[in-house]
């Protein structure tokens, strides 16, 4: 088995990642910076749009495929990887429009913005689902169970709802299905 170098995981990279990267953060501060106040969910739609962007951009910069920032340790897209990029893009996204904004109407405490408990309640659920689940599937994973592609090329969007067992690899995850929704 052959060691991947840091060579080896970043040939993907290139310039066009980098300035792709730049330009959506700089959309992204012109749209919170110049929408006005009571046009703020007008902002907040295309920043939300930007955020995904820059996370494929990320993810294809990085494996070489546009799903590569959903993709986990077993070369699969993850489930809790999902759930947690869509709660951050739609958390972040919305912060960030709100945050813009109030620096552009010279507000006194521009960052004083309040999200409800429920919401962090949501986004917590999902962070530990993405760092509880590797320590879940351990010890699956040195008994040889715990089904792992060769490469990120071989993951596909039906990883989401199908079983991650070497037996049940061919069905779907009721679980995971109930999860998603």
């Amino acid at each position: 088995h052959k060691e991947r170098t840091m060579a080896d995981q970043t040939k993907h990279w290139t310039p066009n990642h980098t300035w792709g990267l730049a330009a959506i953060l700089v959309a992204m501060f012109l749209l919170g910076w110049f929408v006005p106040a009571k046009a703020r969910l007008w902002a907040w739609l295309p920043s939300l749009v930007l955020l995904w962007v820059f996370m494929l951009v990320a993810g294809h910069g990085i494996t070489g495929y546009w799903r590569g920032a959903l993709i986990d340790e077993q070369n699969r897209i993850s489930l809790s990887r999902l759930q947690l990029a869509a709660w951050t893009v739609v958390v972040l996204s919305a912060y960030l429009v709100a945050a813009l904004g109030n620096l552009a109407s010279g507000a006194a405490d521009p960052l004083a913005i309040r999200i409800d408990s429920q919401v962090w309640i949501l986004l917590g659920i999902s962070t530990t689902s993405l760092v509880g689940s590797p320590l879940l599937k351990s010890n699956k994973r040195l008994q040889g169970l715990l089904l792992r592609y060769s490469g990120p090329g071989d993951s596909s969007w039906a990883d989401v709802f199908r079983g991650e067992e070497t037996g049940n690899e061919g069905l779907l995850d009721i679980g995971k299905l109930q999860l998603f929704y």
